[in-house]
């Protein structure tokens, strides 16, 4: 099978979008599908044969460009279907799917479907209601797609997925702590774009302050920069965070560390005590399922966040970690204290974790899942079967 792969969601860019879309793009390839790309700006791309490019930056340029090469790829060889990672290539997907009278899948994200403006719900609508597949990142998002009138019988909820190779058991990385200059500190670790949404700068205004008083050793570690190559998120956090946590005076507390490679990311997993993600419920601005929370889990550490968004779905609340209402300072401030005053309960719900994550959320199950839906949209559009309620 021949697939077209409009992704502006895509490396350089990093996110859990770009994450799912290029490891979804290699898996199907490595599984015979014949796969071509059409992709962001990247100026250090090394050039590969199969994902086209645009020769400069910028997103308006890229729709323009991954239209011209989809009706050249589409006109020039004989595609089968055509996968968006994101709604920003829906339009494309959409025009080329009417013209050349092929399939479109898209992935939903919760975002997608809450994010505000009276034009972009109206257009987002209806490139979902049009799709011929669509795979839904939670339930959560399946249930808001039905509320736009997409018929269920088209969306499947597939999971985000993680490699679970990469983390071995905790027991056998002893030792992240040193190397991470973390001896005798109770580590709290965030991972992600520094967006309001994701609640740190709160989190460091109203938790941090409490906890440092009643653990003089504890340090927050904060993994992520600015969302710079976002087209909704526009903050600049990361000035803004340092500059409070100076005022605060929370220096020997708190590491910013800004982006890093995935190597000392991978060991700051193993060298902390609890993963945090203090998500504050922001309307238009959802947080869709969090492929960190399973990453923490599969290094066996617990979880404290909110209930925001698709969270409950990523975490189980008193099994893998525990869920507070958003901005409910006090009780994180709580639940984390307790976490850090036991360890017998971290190693059990980091346990809980890891095992959920590898039951769940392997690559190997959600690749399966991603090609049995795609071949059976194939299979419908070349019966002549269309969905009724479209």
């Amino acid at each position: 099978m021949k697939i077209l792969f409009l992704a502006w969601n895509f490396p350089p860019a990093m996110g859990g979008m770009e994450y799912t879309a290029w490891h979804l793009f290699e898996r199907l390839e490595k599984r015979g599908y014949s796969m071509t790309a059409v992709a962001r700006h990247d100026p250090d791309s090394g050039g590969s044969s199969n994902v086209f490019r645009p020769s400069r930056p910028g997103f308006l340029f890229y729709q323009l460009y991954s239209l011209v090469m989809g009706w050249r790829f589409m006109k020039s060889d004989a595609y089968d279907l055509i996968v968006c990672p994101g709604i920003t290539n829906g339009p494309v997907a959409w025009l080329l799917s009417r013209c050349f009278r092929k399939p479109y899948l898209l992935l939903a994200h919760g975002s997608d479907i809450l994010h505000e403006g009276h034009i972009y719900h109206k257009a987002m609508s209806f490139l979902f209601r049009h799709a011929d597949g669509i795979a839904a990142n939670t339930a959560m998002t399946r249930s808001l797609l039905e509320r736009e009138g997409v018929s269920l019988s088209k969306i499947q909820v597939i999971y985000p997925a993680v490699e679970v190779d990469r983390f071995p058991a905790r027991a056998e990385m002893k030792g992240a702590k040193d190397r991470q200059n973390l001896t005798g500190r109770k580590v709290l670790l965030s991972v992600g774009r520094l967006i309001r949404r994701k609640g740190v700068l709160a989190f460091i205004e109203n938790v941090l302050p409490v906890l440092s008083r009643r653990f003089p050793d504890v340090t927050y570690v904060v993994v992520g920069g600015d969302a710079t190559q976002s087209l909704v998120h526009h903050e600049r956090m990361f000035e803004l965070i340092s500059r409070r946590v100076k005022e605060l005076h929370l220096e020997p507390c708190v590491r910013l560390m800004g982006e890093i490679d995935g190597k000392t990311l991978h060991e700051l997993y193993y060298a902390s005590d609890v993963f945090v993600l203090p998500v504050i419920a922001i309307p238009g601005d959802v947080e869709g399922f969090g492929l960190v929370f399973i990453e923490a889990g599969l290094a066996g550490m617990p979880v404290v966040s909110t209930r925001a968004g698709g969270i409950p779905e990523a975490v189980l609340d008193g099994k893998t970690g525990i869920l507070l209402n958003s901005e409910d300072w006090a009780g994180m401030a709580e639940a984390l204290g307790s976490l850090l005053d036991d360890p017998s309960t971290r190693e059990d719900m980091g346990k809980a974790g890891r095992q959920r994550a590898h039951e769940g959320f392997a690559w190997s199950a959600i690749e399966q899942q991603y090609a049995d839906f795609i071949d059976r949209i194939a299979a419908r559009r070349r019966l002549g079967v269309r969905h009724v309620g479209v």
